[in-house]
């Protein structure tokens, strides 16, 4: 647009457009112009002429000489050097459109800036193609919804008539209505009562009925009949004492002693007393009769 207003307004030629336009470089296109291209180079994009399919100088009979694209060829040369060729950039940015999808709504003013900034760059861009592309990278329930919108009373959508910004109006305003009905559910179901009141009203002034016959559970009791209750979920949890019991030894265990008393004989059966040498009674070695 500026090389345009340059040779309407001052009737310059784009030899000295060019230089006019590399003086409001700053960054990395600065550093690119004064280090990065030849002097050749530099030259070559300022005095550029328009070539034919045979890579020859066109010439044009009204002005004598070949006509000039230095700034064509200013705009090809950053492309070239900072994007890739173009033929490469196109066919990466199919790829990336046919993979490009919203996964929810929230996201898309996202996939919409992404979608046409790179789709524009294509010269198929207006295709019906991608239309419908761009429709059906939406959410599934909810680009059907735009396509029932879109489409004529026989089911087809004429995508040749429609633009993009159609599109995105159709889908901004289902996505408000969307978001309307979700508020009004929303309040319906906090103030119920109050909805089927004034519901009911309205029904009424056409003869109808205002709210259908409410129907028993099937799991419901009748009022005649007591449940009986479940007294178990009133009982008190018995607490665990937490704390730990007074510390104990556990007591070594030892095998019962045997004791055994000496026998008191009350009297002898067959039996002789005899005498030991320091003079003790003994008995014989005959079973005595005791008590114990």
């Amino acid at each position: 647009m500026v090389a345009n207003t340059y040779i309407a307004n001052h009737n310059l030629r784009q030899s000295e457009i060019v230089p006019l336009l590399e003086t409001g470089f700053t960054g990395t296109l600065r550093s690119w112009w004064d280090k990065h291209l030849s002097n050749e180079s530099r030259n070559n994009i300022i005095h550029a002429v328009k070539l034919n399919e045979d890579g020859l100088p066109l010439f044009d009979t009204n002005i004598g000489r070949a006509p000039e694209d230095g700034v064509n060829t200013l705009l090809y040369t950053i492309i070239e050097h900072f994007v890739g060729t173009p033929s490469h950039t196109q066919s990466r940015i199919h790829d990336q459109l046919s993979n490009l999808r919203c996964p929810q709504l929230s996201d898309f003013r996202w996939y919409k800036d992404v979608f046409i900034s790179r789709v524009m760059l294509r010269e198929d861009s207006n295709q019906a193609f991608w239309k419908e592309k761009f429709i059906n990278g939406l959410p599934n329930l909810f680009a059907h919804k735009i396509r029932t919108v879109l489409s004529n009373e026989l089911g087809h959508i004429d995508y040749d008539s429609l633009t993009y910004g159609n599109i995105i109006s159709t889908i901004n305003q289902e996505g408000m209505k969307m978001c309307v009905d979700m508020k009004l559910n929303k309040q319906i179901q906090s103030e119920r009562t109050s909805a089927k009141y004034e519901l009911g009203n309205f029904c009424e002034q056409y003869g109808l009925i205002s709210t259908a016959p409410s129907r028993r559970n099937k799991n419901s009791y009748p009022s005649h009949i007591r449940r009986k209750r479940n007294y178990s979920k009133y009982r008190k949890s018995f607490r665990h004492n937490n704390e730990p019991d007074e510390f104990y030894k556990k007591k070594k265990y030892s095998p019962k002693k045997r004791w055994s008393k000496a026998p008191r004989y009350i009297g002898l059966k067959n039996s002789s007393q005899t005498y030991s040498k320091n003079g003790s009674q003994t008995y014989s070695k005959n079973i005595p009769f005791s008590l114990s």
